[in-house]
């Protein structure tokens, strides 16, 4: 009414991909929803190490994790040669990605900011508080949609219940009371097989 202008507002919703997009763009932050929320049980079934364990595993133990990179750096070594330096996270814990210049070549078009990657990499316990992953290889994680379906479906399954535990004791060889406390034992804690 006084000479304001704006963009045409479109009269579709725009999909979830690039309404996150904008989001981001524009606030800094995804408000609806989270490109790992969507992702995540597909994300889960391609690695074998949350980013949380990390810490736990052997120096030099090879390790595909997944996440959203948060952060991207490049440098020059003091030789002249590129490297990089990444953070990745899985909504839990983040790590620290070190890419040298041949993986670096290949990788740094995956490594864009808020894009979701699957690292192939060696666990490197620089000192005792930090561990980083020395990433040799390193590709978006785009699955099609039929994948994210599927795997999300199997995650809200219940878990199955564990197998039936049978114990098998020579009442000869233990004193009376041992039986009496296992007994107790297994009455107090039933779980669901007879």
């Amino acid at each position: 009414a006084f000479g304001a202008s704006h963009a045409p507002i479109p009269a579709e919703e725009f999909d979830q991909s690039q309404l996150l997009a904008a989001e981001k763009e524009s606030l800094g932050l995804f408000i609806s929803a989270h490109p790992l929320k969507e992702l995540g049980p597909a994300l889960r079934k391609k690695v074998d190490c949350a980013i949380g364990e990390i810490a736990a595993r052997k120096d030099q133990d090879w390790v595909t994790i997944g996440g959203i990179v948060q952060q991207f750096k490049k440098i020059k070594t003091k030789k002249g040669d590129m490297m990089a330096f990444a953070t990745v996270s899985d909504l839990e814990e983040s790590v620290e990605l070190v890419v040298f210049g041949s993986v670096l070549e290949t990788a740094e078009q995956a490594l864009a900011v808020d894009t979701v990657v699957l690292v192939r990499g060696k666990v490197d316990h620089k000192d005792a508080n930090k561990s980083v992953v020395l990433a040799q290889q390193v590709e978006r994680f785009e699955p099609r949609p039929e994948e994210v379906a599927k795997a999300r479906e199997e995650a809200a399954k219940p878990p199955p219940p564990p197998a039936p535990l049978r114990l098998c004791v020579d009442a000869t060889a233990l004193p009376a009371t041992a039986l009496a406390d296992l007994k107790d034992l297994l009455a107090g804690s039933p779980g669901e097989a007879e």
